[in-house]
């Protein structure tokens, strides 16, 4: 279905991204970069001066992460709330959503660096066998992941002198795990006082280098905040423009480019596409979420008598990799996602939060689908998720829980009410498959290159493209494959 609206079609700029989280700015620095002229929109606004700059940046989060927790309420709104679930807190009822199938806790986030500004950083690649990512060769992810690892200034030594980090490590391994340093994307500023720079969207316009001139400088690039785009018009096998609203005046224009890029996340790319009657059968299903455990332990007594004073203050930031025979992946670290915030009165350098996700199995039936009569706040087709899981999931998340529960006894005692628990369907916010990535249109969205199928000039990025069931962070898997795309376009042009 073809839309044709009436009015002035504004000339963009050679390509333009709709979304400006860390997908795309990937595409935008690896664009402009290569001389390609990019317009960025995003229905959200600036949160900072610097564009995308991450919010816990601010020195009143460095020293306490519970802090940061209404950061995050704030900047994400949940995405289907069933009419029994309807509080002050949430801005839309979904009356078609069915509470057993919803992913209650799934949000968005609609602001200039999308989940970028306040997302945890961790950037652990993909298991090549057990989240193995289909359609692409494993020299060649290796390949687009250190490209992405750069832009997002990756390491594993931030934290390698937390000494709450070494104690936990010595104990897990003498327990059978392999605990590794967990990859972040941040860098260490200093050590007393502990101060990070986490890395925003900000990073990767800048190429990874925080003291490098950002993209978002640059005379090719344009920025259009709370812009939302409602449609994307096309015929004859390609885009022919995005019907565009500044939200701010209520204006409505189509901006016209050569290449279209949409990376608006797991449920508003998927949206766009049925708002502009882009609806192949693969649209929103095949969707995958992890099953996430967490639980809060205070260190034994023989361990907390082992840290002292100095960098001890530095959290642990800790991983335990996804293996085979063990298809969960765990953290160990201080969270900042509101699950666990310590109690007053309790020594915050003794404490230590778990946090295991586990792998989801790929089915059709899993899907988020759009409404054709209720709108979602911004007027485009109310999501809906049709979510459950198999019964390989169920036993895989029991037995991850049980992995989780022997390494946290090895540690030290649970805090009161921080006992292992799941946490509500959603939370991990790690969405993917609903515009995967495929052989072929008949299931799946887009191409090995993520161009969608039967549109010349329409590519996707995010974790929805990912076609496999992962239990790792989906960050910079999402960016590296935004990394092949944005080299396909560059190529093309």
């Amino acid at each position: 279905m073809a839309l044709a609206i009436n009015m002035e079609a504004v000339v963009a700029k050679r390509a333009l991204i709709i979304g400006s989280g860390p997908v795309g700015s990937t595409f935008a620095r690896l664009l402009v970069t290569a001389g390609i002229d990019v317009t960025m929109i995003d229905a959200g606004g600036r949160r900072s001066t610097e564009v995308g700059r991450h919010l816990r940046n601010e020195t009143i989060y460095q020293h306490n992460p519970d802090t940061f927790t209404n950061v995050i309420r704030s900047s994400a709104m949940r995405i289907s709330v069933p009419p029994a679930r309807k509080s002050e807190a949430d801005s839309h009822l979904n009356p078609d959503q069915d509470p057993a199938t919803n992913l209650g806790a799934s949000r968005v986030a609609r602001a200039v660096g999308g989940m970028g500004i306040f997302w945890a950083c961790a950037t652990p690649r993909a298991n090549p066998v057990v989240e193995r990512i289909p359609h692409v060769g494993d020299g060649e992810l290796s390949r687009l992941y250190d490209v992405a690892e750069k832009l997002l200034h990756t390491t594993t030594t931030a934290y390698e002198m937390s000494v709450q980090g070494r104690v936990v490590t010595e104990r897990l391994n003498e327990s059978g795990y392999e605990v590794r340093r967990l990859p972040l994307a941040v860098e260490r500023l200093s050590v007393d006082p502990p101060v990070v720079h986490w890395s925003g969207t900000e990073i990767i316009l800048k190429g990874g280098d925080r003291h490098a001139p950002s993209v978002a400088d640059d005379p090719r690039f344009t920025l259009l905040p709370e812009h939302l785009c409602t449609a994307l018009l096309h015929s004859g096998g390609q885009v022919t423009g995005a019907v565009v609203r500044d939200l701010s005046t209520g204006a409505e224009r189509t901006l016209v480019a050569d290449t279209y890029v949409v990376a608006g996340g797991s449920v508003l790319t998927p949206q766009l596409l049925w708002a502009s009657g882009i609806r192949p059968d693969a649209l929103g299903r095949y969707l995958c979420e992890q099953t996430m455990a967490t639980c809060q332990v205070a260190l034994s007594d023989d361990l907390a008598r082992l840290l002292d004073d100095g960098p001890a203050a530095v959290e642990p930031n800790l991983w335990i990799p996804v293996a085979e025979g063990r298809p969960w992946h765990a953290q160990l670290h201080r969270g900042i996602f509101g699950y666990a915030a310590v109690p007053e009165g309790v020594d915050r350098r003794t404490v230590t939060d778990l946090v295991w996700f586990s792998t989801c199995d790929v089915r059709r039936e899993n899907a988020v689908t759009f409404s054709e009569r209720v709108a979602d706040p911004y007027g485009l087709p109310q999501p809906t998720f049709h979510f459950g899981p198999s019964e390989a999931d169920r036993a895989r998340a029991e037995d991850m829980v049980s992995d989780m529960t022997k390494a946290a006894t090895a540690l030290g005692k649970f805090l009161p009410g921080a006992e292992p628990a799941f946490l509500e369907a959603g939370f991990a916010l790690h969405i993917t498959g609903t515009t995967r990535m495929g052989a072929g249109a008949e299931d799946s969205v887009v191409d090995p290159y993520a161009k969608v199928w039967g549109l010349s000039n329409l590519y996707l990025g995010g974790g929805n493209v990912i076609p496999a069931g992962v239990a790792c962070n989906t960050t910079l898997t999402s960016m590296a494959l935004a990394v092949r795309a944005a080299e396909a376009i560059a190529a093309d042009t």
